[in-house]
């Protein structure tokens, strides 16, 4: 079933384009008569993950490309952004060492990301280097999160809730400079935007 457009609000309109595989290819909207492209010119993996867009296109111009890599396992290995605002995530499995190529693994591989890499610039402002590390029970629920910028989650679990913190510490949102690196739920606790 394809999704041709949808109105949004009273006068917006966003419309989805499909390729042959009938796969999303590319999003505009119009609003008030002006059309505007979101997404553009989508590619897919051989796996039929995505593989790179353009994003918001101004006459037939974009402002960036995001690309995504994947490792033997198909796991995602990085996500790359080539435009004035940096973002690169470089994914990393297993406990493998983060120095190493984005999508490195160890046999301890189980699918669970254990480290990313994260590097993030705003126009042409500072750019940020940090590392968030992940830690993981018998059951593969995440148990421990930190980042070198000094945040830390704990979290507990019983058998019938979610994940329940249960010690942190947490940085006021305005430390939180990028919206696309991190977003804040209504506790405070920050969440990571992983796509």
């Amino acid at each position: 079933m394809r999704w041709y457009g949808r109105r949004i609000r009273q006068g917006r309109t966003v419309n989805t384009a499909y390729d042959g595989a009938n796969r999303a290819s590319g999003v505009t909207g119009v609003l008030n008569g002006t059309t505007k492209t979101y997404v553009g010119n989508a590619t897919y993996a051989a796996s039929g993950a995505i593989g790179g867009f353009n994003y918001a296109v101004t006459n037939g111009v974009a402002a960036g490309t995001r690309t995504f890599s994947y490792n033997g396992n198909m796991q995602l290995g990085e996500i790359h952004d080539q435009a004035a605002s940096l973002l690169d995530l470089k994914y990393f499995y297993g406990g493998a060492a983060t120095t190493g190529s984005p999508g490195a693994s160890t046999g301890a591989n189980n699918g669970n990301p254990t480290a990313i890499v994260e590097a993030a610039r705003k126009g042409s402002g500072t750019l940020y280097n940090f590392t968030q590390t992940y830690g993981y029970d018998r059951l593969n629920r995440v148990n421990a999160a930190t980042d070198t910028g000094g945040w830390t989650q704990n979290f507990s679990f019983d058998r019938y809730s979610p994940p329940n913190p249960t010690s942190s510490r947490r940085l006021a949102p305005a430390e939180c400079f990028h919206t696309d690196l991190c977003l804040w739920a209504g506790s405070g606790r920050r969440i990571n935007n992983f796509l």
